[in-house]
């Protein structure tokens, strides 16, 4: 006794684009389940189309069906059969009951009351983001981090796997180390301890940054797409089991979320990176000790029971994308805490130097000095390309949905625009401090160039029109003023080389 098609318990995932169509099955199938305890009822073709019937002594019982779409349906009707009189002819009588609705205890009532009940369970459920809309995020955040740098990660677009290239920054970064070390005597010493060998770390811990905001959005995707198939798996197994009552076999309410399971795929993607921030993983592993949670199974024999089952069913689907959102909102929080509160994790702030640990000789090669000044004025151009990247990083606008679904209508997405926030600032701070080193770098090396025995009074002259020079200069709130170290320790050179010549 069925109108419906069953697949049985096994079942492949379904498509959250399939969910309209399904929640129509459902509803023609928990209608189906409600009638299943009148004895004996089947589905016929009676004269008001598609009908419930079921027979008693001298009683037949009619009421209409839903549509294929699962609405309209409940209008009844009874035949009576009277006994042969006397003269042996008996009767029929037909009887038509209210089917408009307004009666509480009416068939059409109920079958409205099982189509709200339904649509208030999936109303919240009816317009999640496409997952795809956050690729565009994803690959924004990923343009930061690529542009500073992400040599040996391997990232995973469209299925294929790609090894990051070495970026523009870290090229750099990695010419002006080597220049560096054809510079000899304590005012390189100063250059290279207190701004070039740190300067790598602090775009390494920017790079972290960007990649974890990358990594949150693509938590983010995985959870919105397993939301997805998630509710579309919870309707069809409703239905599995609706239908099972209706055709009076056993049937099961088995419902596994997997949710944890596709965003522990998301981290292999990232699994190669070195990241210094944070413990970046920890998002991970938040998210799957909340959300990897599995539904008992329960026996389903009545209308009511499954009904209840796929009520709890989605309920615990909201729970667990709330409880996967807040683990990525906290840990997003906890890394701009982190951020915020380590400055040496993205600064240069470094204790001042005593000295040089001994009489160094003087060798200031004036090309290569030159070299180190393009390249740092490369390096604060494209940091200014990574810090243009960051204003497009819009998670809220991607994930934006009905407000009782995880977290909030926005669910992370404040935090991450936050932490986005933060990495653009951060980021332009360091782009101007590299900005001022060429500057200050180059400056020293024109007056060494410019006369062969620049006297303390020439230099002092000098660092004092620099000082002066810039509107928004990052060094004024920092101890640590890398023209201020070269100066002192190139008058340390010169002294130790006057002490050994005497």
């Amino acid at each position: 006794m069925t109108n419906s098609t069953s697949t049985g318990s096994s079942h492949a995932d379904q498509s959250y684009a399939d969910l309209p169509r399904l929640i129509e099955e459902l509803k023609c199938s928990a209608i189906n389940a409600f009638m299943a305890d009148r004895p004996g009822v089947e589905i016929c073709d009676g004269p008001r189309g598609l009908e419930y019937v079921w027979v008693m002594p001298n009683v037949s019982c009619y009421v209409t069906c839903p549509d294929e779409h699962g609405e309209g349906g409940g209008a009844s009707y009874m035949s009576y059969t009277h006994p042969a009189g006397p003269s042996g002819v008996g009767s029929t009588q037909i009887v038509t009951t209210d089917d408009s609705g307004d009666e509480p205890d009416s068939f059409a009532a109920a079958f409205q009351a099982i189509r709200d009940t339904i649509d208030s369970v999936l109303d919240p459920w009816l317009d999640l983001p496409d997952p795809s809309a956050v690729e565009g995020e994803i690959n924004n955040c990923r343009s930061v981090w690529i542009e500073l740098g992400g040599e040996g990660a391997t990232v995973t677009v469209d299925g294929s796997i790609s090894t990051v290239p070495v970026g523009k920054v870290a090229s750099n970064l990695e010419q002006i180390t080597l220049l560096t070390q054809e510079l000899q005597g304590n005012a390189a010493d100063a250059f290279r301890e207190n701004f070039v060998l740190p300067l790598p770390g602090t775009v390494t811990n920017l790079k972290a940054i960007a990649a974890f905001l990358s990594l949150t959005a693509a938590c983010e995707q995985v959870i919105m797409q397993a939301a997805g198939t998630e509710i579309a798996n919870a309707v069809y197994l409703a239905r599995e089991s609706f239908d099972a009552i209706w055709e009076e076999r056993e049937c099961q309410w088995s419902w596994i979320p997997q949710v944890g399971s596709l965003i522990a795929g998301v981290a292999a993607t990232f699994s190669k990176l070195s990241l210094d921030v944070t413990s970046i993983f920890v998002v991970f592993d938040n998210v799957l000790k909340l959300v990897d949670q599995e539904v008992s199974e329960e026996d389903i024999v009545t209308y009511d029971d499954c009904m209840a089952a796929f009520i709890e069913a989605v309920g615990t689907l909201h729970q667990n994308v709330s409880a996967a959102e807040e683990a990525i909102r906290q840990d997003i929080l906890s890394t701009e805490r982190n951020v915020r509160t380590n400055p040496s994790l993205h600064d240069l702030s470094l204790s001042s130097i005593s000295g040089g640990s001994g009489a160094a000789s003087l060798e200031w090669r004036h090309a290569i000095v030159d070299q180190i000044v393009g390249h740092l004025d490369s390096v604060a151009e494209h940091l200014g390309d990574a810090q243009k990247a960051i204003p497009r990083i819009s998670l809220t606008s991607a994930i934006r949905r009905d407000g009782r679904i995880g977290i909030g209508d926005i669910g992370p997405g404040r935090q991450h625009r936050d932490l986005a926030d933060l990495l653009y600032s951060l980021i332009g701070n360091l782009k101007e401090e590299s900005a001022l080193a060429s500057q200050h770098l180059e400056q020293v090396n024109n007056a060494l160039r410019d006369a062969d025995d620049v006297t303390q009074v020439d230099l002092h002259r000098l660092t004092s029109q620099v000082d002066a020079t810039p509107s928004n200069n990052p060094w004024l709130s920092s101890p640590f003023d890398p023209l201020r170290y070269m100066r002192n320790a190139y008058w340390y050179d010169k002294y130790s080389q006057s002490n050994d010549e005497q």
